[in-house]
C-alpha cells in the first residue's frame, strides 16, 4: 500500500489550545524578586493577583468588573498585564493580499508590478457566555471599551497578543459586534477584527526520520516541518509506532 495523499482516518490532530488575549504596558521592565523560582504548571500553592490600575501616583483604581483584569503590576503608574480568556472563538478567517498593479497593454500582453503585502487582516467568530453568574460579554465589552481596542492600545502603550490555533497573534483590535437571538438567551455572537503585525507558531508536530540502522523513527518537533510522509513509502513502514 502506498500511502502519498493524506487521509482523515488515522491523522492526528494537533493539541488543543485555550483563547486568549494578553495585554501589557509596552517597554517597562518588571522584574520579578522571588528567593525560589516556582514551577507555576505544577505548583498551585500561589495565586495571581488581581491587577490594580494606577493612574497617578498615591491613586489606585480596582477593575470595575470583578477580576478579568488578572496579572502582576511593576512599581511605575500605568504598568498593567491582564489576561483575557472570557471569550469562545468558534471560527478564524485569515486574509493576506499583495499590492500589486497589473497594466493591460494594447495587444495580448500585460506587465505586473508587485509593491509588498497589504497590512493582514483576521477576522474572529465566537460566542460570549452571558448570565448572571458568568456575565462574560459585558466584561469583555467594558474590556474592549477601556483596553482592547487599537486606538486605547496606543494611547495606554500597550501590546496586545492574541493566543488561537497553537499561533500567537500580534496586532490591534479594529472593531467588534455582538448579537443575541431569543433562541440562546445564555450566549451572544461575536465577531472582530484583528490588525496584524506578526504571527508566532507555536507547534508540535510528527517528524519522520531515518536512523543510522534504518529504522524509520517518528518523534514531536516544535515548530519543525517534515515532506517525508507526503511520499510514497513501502508497506512495511507502520506509522503509528512509536508514538
Amino acid at each position: 500500500m502506498v500511502r502519498n495523499r493524506p487521509y482523515s482516518i488515522g491523522m492526528i490532530e494537533h493539541f488543543q489550545s485555550l483563547s486568549s488575549i494578553i495585554l501589557f504596558t509596552e517597554n517597562v521592565d518588571q522584574p520579578i524578586v522571588d528567593d525560589k523560582p516556582k514551577d507555576f504548571f505544577t505548583d498551585f500553592s500561589d495565586k495571581v493577583k488581581d491587577v490594580i490600575i494606577k493612574s497617578s501616583p498615591g491613586t489606585e483604581i480596582q477593575p470595575p468588573i470583578g477580576n478579568i483584569w488578572r496579572g502582576q503590576l511593576g512599581s511605575a503608574p500605568g504598568d498593567y498585564y491582564g489576561v483575557f480568556n472570557n471569550f469562545s472563538i468558534m471560527a478564524v478567517r485569515e486574509a493576506h493580499d499583495e499590492i500589486v498593479k497589473i497594466h493591460q497593454n494594447f495587444d495580448n500582453s500585460w506587465n505586473v508590478f508587485f509593491f509588498g503585502e497589504r497590512p493582514a487582516v483576521y477576522s474572529f467568530n465566537g460566542i460570549f457566555v452571558d448570565s448572571m453568574d458568568y456575565p462574560y460579554y459585558q466584561e469583555f465589552m467594558v474590556a474592549y471599551d477601556t483596553l482592547l481596542a487599537g486606538r486605547k492600545c496606543i494611547e495606554n502603550n500597550m501590546k496586545m497578543y492574541l493566543t488561537c490555533d497553537n499561533k500567537i497573534i500580534e496586532g490591534y483590535m479594529l472593531n467588534i459586534s455582538a448579537t443575541k437571538t431569543a433562541e440562546t438567551s445564555f450566549k451572544k455572537d461575536f465577531s472582530f477584527s484583528l490588525l496584524v503585525r506578526n504571527v508566532y507558531w507555536v507547534r508540535n508536530n510528527i517528524i519522520v526520520s531515518t536512523a543510522p540502522n534504518g529504522q524509520t523513527v517518528f518523534r514531536l518537533g516544535y515548530n519543525e516541518l517534515s515532506n517525508i510522509a507526503r511520499f510514497p513509502l513501502t508497506e512495511e513502514v507502520n506509522f503509528a509506532s512509536g508514538l
